[in-house]
């Protein structure tokens, strides 16, 4: 069975680029449109092909990354492993972090707060990463024009789902190729979405839009992404001209559902030529990159602001203040607990050793 990346791809890539850059603007992105949603909604911000640009991006960017990952895996083990140590630290903490500052800003007491089902149902649906179950927490932020504790985790759990399908995406593009496979791929997911925007139109189902939304255009955007990987050597021999007609497309995307249909894709060329070719951007990324914490724990961060009328007194200062502490609780996150347990090595040392012996066998 061929390989799905060529030895030619992988040296493209290991001879640098700035995705770790384009994580912190799209982070950066992602907080100043929330901190606008929240504190001050007047005041619209970007949005893209039916939610914000930067969301979109980290999918593209996960895609190309999370498969990468899958292939430079020794075994399934491994992979999933890797995948677990990088965002179930942090999830799970956030979770944690935003059920005990609920204990303290509810509006019930103590004992009704932890006493509530509205509070176990909240707990269990987050920590399970169905947070659209329950998104908010009895008595908190209940002024808040958004309900929701923590907007920012509805896309872990689309994430998660996409990591289970890259094993399966990776033995089909081996066994019938990356053409036919990402063309299947991508016709399924628009008719899959077609389908479901005319049930929402014809039945008014939200959980129907939901699916729509929240689970196969995360798809189009992380598959988008892959597909740049896995044409990175024909990409980047016409990467400019690519570029070119990839931010035309992308400025025009809201004159022609074509274009809109398309977006996906331009979004994704752009992130790849700028990702590739753009190494020297990567001087912010390249190390300690506490971009999962920030997009993690700023949305709780601006509901309390919120809470504390800060956004009354001077926007700007409100703005100051969600940074300073959005990353500072990213730095500590970062060194005390993500990447201890990312260079854990004592935890990946048996599957290696598993995969070591059994390619020994093998041979």
């Amino acid at each position: 069975m061929k390989q799905a990346l060529s030895d030619e791809c992988i040296q493209l890539v290991n001879r640098g680029n700035c995705f770790g850059f384009i994580r912190y603007v799209l982070a950066i992105d992602v907080i100043v449109a929330h901190f606008f949603t929240v504190l001050s909604p007047d005041i619209t911000f970007w949005h893209y092909n039916g939610y914000r640009f930067p969301e979109a991006g980290f999918f593209v960017l996960s895609g190309f990354l999370v498969f990468l990952s899958y292939h430079l895996s020794p075994n399934l083990k491994v992979y999933f492993e890797k995948r677990a140590r990088r965002l179930v630290p942090a999830y799970v903490t956030v979770v944690l972090l935003c059920v005990l500052l609920g204990a303290f800003i509810t509006t019930l007491s103590v004992g009704e707060y932890f006493g509530s089902a509205h509070f176990w149902k909240y707990f269990f649906a987050n920590i399970t990463l169905m947070n659209f179950v329950e998104p908010s927490l009895p008595g908190v932020f209940t002024d808040s024009p958004v309900a929701a504790v923590n907007g920012s985790l509805w896309t872990i759990k689309a994430e998660v789902l996409l990591y289970f399908t890259v094993p399966v995406i990776y033995f089909l593009v081996q066994r019938f190729g990356r053409t036919r496979v990402l063309v299947t791929l991508f016709a399924l997911i628009a008719a899959g979405f077609a389908g479901c925007e005319y049930l929402y139109i014809t039945t008014g189902n939200g959980t129907i839009n939901m699916l729509a939304h929240k689970v196969l255009l995360p798809f189009g955007y992380f598959y988008a992404g892959t597909a740049i990987l896995l044409y990175l050597e024909k990409f980047l021999r016409k990467v400019w001209w690519l570029l070119a007609a990839a931010v035309m497309l992308f400025m025009l995307r809201s004159t022609s559902t074509v274009l809109l249909e398309l977006a996906p894709f331009s979004l994704a060329v752009i992130i790849g030529a700028v990702g590739m070719k753009c190494k020297w951007l990567n001087r912010l990324g390249r190390h300690n990159n506490i971009t999962f914490g920030m997009y993690l724990y700023h949305f709780p961060i601006i509901q309390v602001v919120g809470m504390c009328g800060l956004q009354h007194v001077s926007l700007t200062l409100s703005m100051v203040v969600v940074f300073a502490v959005t990353i500072t609780l990213s730095l500590l996150s970062w060194y005390l607990l993500e990447k201890p347990v990312i260079e854990h090595k004592r935890l990946f040392e048996p599957l290696r050793r598993a995969a070591v012996v059994k390619e020994a066998g093998e041979k």
